[in-house]
């Protein structure tokens, strides 16, 4: 999966050396994808076709505060000001689609440290750690047999059962290098787990919930990012900025 940054990247290199052939793909982000952030650059870029190439492009221009990022093999340019400011939610009461929802610890919580869910099928309990730069992990706790580390070294942040198995958040928010991640577990043959990335989220989300059947939300900042068990469906619209729509 492509971080955050690189996604406002991308298309902002595109619109910088004028890549008409890239217009229908500038196209289909611009209208569809779920940050706006993302598709404000795309139709920056979009717009920047319009123009002479050696024509400065002040919203193409790259952020005064990019940082190197390199690890686990591979090196990155993160954009520390690709996301825009966004307000606290006053209420912390939000609003997908049909469905309006609060923000819960929920009852599945030990203690600051730990998230856990219990799954059905293969029976036993999945077991999140989170110690911020300390580190963290997933553990699966089956009701018969021993424990097994999933993964280690992230924080888990929270973790849901769903059809196939349960998805959960990871992440750090840790001197000035701030990402998140939903993934999901996935039941295989024998009652193992493929461990899989569903996306990246705006930053490292704290919480999540479920919302409805398959459909969660994670807390990632200010905003609140929903998904199911593939993709990121989109955000979810504070209940003040709703009211405030209707006044």
């Amino acid at each position: 999966m492509i971080r955050i940054g690189a996604l406002c990247t991308q298309p902002r290199a595109l619109g910088r050396l004028r890549d008409a052939e890239a217009t229908p793909d500038l196209r289909a982000v611009a209208n569809t994808h779920w940050l706006p952030e993302v598709r404000r650059i795309a139709n920056a870029s979009l717009e920047a076709m319009e123009v002479p190439p050696n024509m400065p492009t002040q919203a193409l221009e790259s952020s005064k505060r990019t940082i190197f990022y390199s690890g686990s093999g591979h090196a990155d340019y993160v954009d520390t000001y690709v996301l825009d400011e966004v307000a606290p939610c006053a209420q912390r009461l939000w609003q997908w689609q049909s469905t309006e929802f609060g923000f819960s610890k929920g009852p599945h919580t030990p203690d600051s440290y730990t998230v856990t869910a219990r799954i059905k099928e293969p029976p036993g309990l999945l077991t999140g750690i989170n110690r911020g730069e300390f580190g963290g992990g997933l553990v699966w706790h089956p009701d018969a047999g021993s424990s097994v580390d999933l993964f280690k070294d992230l924080g888990v942040s929270g973790v849901e059962p769903d059809d196939n198995g349960a998805v959960f958040i990871s992440g750090l928010n840790h001197m000035g290098f701030n990402f998140g991640i939903a993934g999901a577990l996935d039941r295989t043959a024998g009652a193992h787990w493929n461990l899989r990335e569903i996306a990246h989220l705006p930053g490292e989300a704290t919480n999540m919930d479920s919302i409805g059947p398959g459909i969660f939300a994670a807390w990632s900042g200010p905003r609140v990012v929903i998904f199911d068990d593939q993709r990121i469906l989109g955000l979810a619209t504070c209940k003040d900025t709703v009211r405030a729509d209707i006044h």
